[in-house]
């Protein structure tokens, strides 16, 4: 991501602030153009602001659970790029993040602080293997809907269906 306020990183910020004093060992990690700026304000060590990442893949395959709380988005490739990995997901419902997801329990309100605590929370709570499974059935969504023989073959589709 970047720092920018479209990323909606207040309420993330201040979800992971109440999900901390609960759990003290939950790491919250930043990535993207912006966040080496905000470093040194950081008071908090269980908060980890990342520059540009180039190996984002690497990073991803670090994570339990990969968020994204935009108040607007396109097509998050990153969403992509995390389920792939294997990452359970969770967004706010923005853009197109729940066809992604396909799962509206992992999806809230752009402006539902509670509802991302709970969210967070519930995903903390869950055996390994559960999440194993969440993240198992987010590859295979974007393996079954959005690999690129299939995005392809829709493109053609609407090609054709414009030429008639």
């Amino acid at each position: 991501a970047r720092n920018h306020p479209d990323k909606n990183y207040p309420l993330l910020l201040k979800t992971f602030y109440k999900l901390n004093e609960k759990y003290q060992n939950i790491k919250l990690i930043c990535a993207g153009s912006g966040f080496e700026k905000l470093s040194h304000l950081n008071k908090n060590p269980s908060i980890k602001y990342l520059g540009f990442v180039s190996d984002l893949n690497n990073l991803l395959n670090s994570f339990d659970l990969f968020c994204i709380v935009s108040l607007n988005e396109g097509f998050p490739n990153v969403l992509g790029q995390a389920m792939s990995c294997e990452i359970p997901s969770i967004s706010t419902d923005v853009g197109e993040c729940s066809l992604i997801i396909n799962n509206n329990d992992l999806i809230i309100d752009s402006d539902d602080e509670k509802g991302l605590y709970n969210l967070i929370h519930r995903m903390y709570k869950l055996e390994k293997q559960e999440l194993e499974k969440l993240g198992r059935v987010a590859r295979e969504n974007i393996v079954v809907n959005f690999a690129l023989s299939e995005t392809i073959s829709n493109y053609h589709k609407v090609y054709r269906k414009i030429l008639e």
